[in-house]
């Protein structure tokens, strides 16, 4: 059950110097999950409760910024770069909406489905 998005894995900076890496850090929380979603938010706390939790089981912050879009620009080269995967639930690129944010962050994450059994 998701209670709150973990930050450890958040990084920030211009996308140009941090895309890659957001790129392998996802690549690692995926592996041996069932289903993943990439996402933005100004309030990952409140975003995580949009969730079926029955489908997801951790939401990892893995972007900040103050840049509305330098959090687009990252969310869409994620969802782009993920969308053949099989796992991936995003079905369209790019976000679903406006991101209100509070403090005037921004954040990408992905949302992990539960561990695949052996």
């Amino acid at each position: 059950m998701i209670k709150e998005p973990i930050y450890s894995h958040c990084i920030s900076g211009p996308p140009s110097k941090v895309l890659s890496t957001l790129k392998r850090k996802i690549s690692q929380l995926k592996r041996n999950r069932t289903r993943f979603k990439v996402g933005s938010t100004g309030n990952p706390s409140y975003r995580i409760n949009g969730y079926n939790l029955n489908l997801y089981k951790q939401m990892y912050v893995v972007y900040k910024t103050s840049s509305l879009k330098y959090m687009m620009g990252i969310e869409d080269e994620l969802i782009s770069f993920f969308k053949n995967y099989d796992m991936n639930d995003n079905c369209n690129g790019g976000s679903a909406g406006p991101a209100p944010t509070q403090n005037n962050s921004y954040f990408v994450y992905v949302i992990v489905g539960r561990k695949k059994r052996d």
